[in-house]
């Protein structure tokens, strides 16, 4: 009876942050957990950093050299295309409306930061480390990781080969629906 088959799901199902195992259509197994060895990005303090460039006016399209912190200062703009070098960091506590995100540095959005992203095009292995609350149409992720500790609201999301880790301890909605299950393909993470 179904009263009996709910129970028997029940007892099979730990709620005590154990992490679920995911099948995915090629039969990869996949973990709902922090991938091994992974830890969280904080946000920046501006005040205490040592930024190597403060951006205080608008800037479209812009590369961020190895090795160098940038900040987008609050009240400035930063749109178009951007490329974050190899151990580079873009820090944004102003607007982020960029386009697309190449390189393989590191992008931290602060949480007095505005985001305005109707469609965002992740490629590259960068590292984005949202704190905003933010609404978006599409979101394609290439590569990299999308670490989220803010709020997501986006109508599609779309994963395009690469090896992509999409992370989140913060809100993920999708139309509306909080993202409770999520397809995994085979060369993607997802830990929400």
């Amino acid at each position: 009876n179904e009263e009996a088959l709910a129970e028997a799901n029940t007892s099979r199902i730990d709620y005590t942050n154990t992490p679920i195992t995911l099948t995915v259509d090629n039969g990869t197994t996949k973990a709902a957990m922090l991938p091994a060895g992974y830890s969280y990005t904080s946000a920046v303090d501006i005040n205490s950093t040592n930024f190597d460039q403060k951006l205080t006016s608008d800037k479209r399209d812009l590369t961020v050299d190895a090795g160098k912190i940038v900040l987008v200062s609050p009240g400035t703009k930063i749109s178009g295309n951007l490329t974050i070098n190899s151990g580079a960091t873009l820090v944004v506590a102003g607007t982020f409306a960029a386009s697309s995100l190449q390189g393989t540095g590191t992008i931290i959005v602060n949480p007095t930061a505005t985001v305005s992203v109707n469609n965002l095009n992740f490629n590259g292995a960068v590292k984005f480390v949202n704190y905003a609350d933010w609404n978006f149409n599409n979101f394609t992720l290439g590569n990299g990781t999308f670490e989220n500790h803010g709020t997501l609201t986006f109508g599609s999301l779309t994963v395009n080969g690469g090896t992509v880790q999409f992370i989140s301890e913060g809100t993920v909605t999708r139309n509306g629906n909080n993202l409770v299950n999520i397809f995994a393909a085979s060369y993607a993470t997802i830990v929400a």
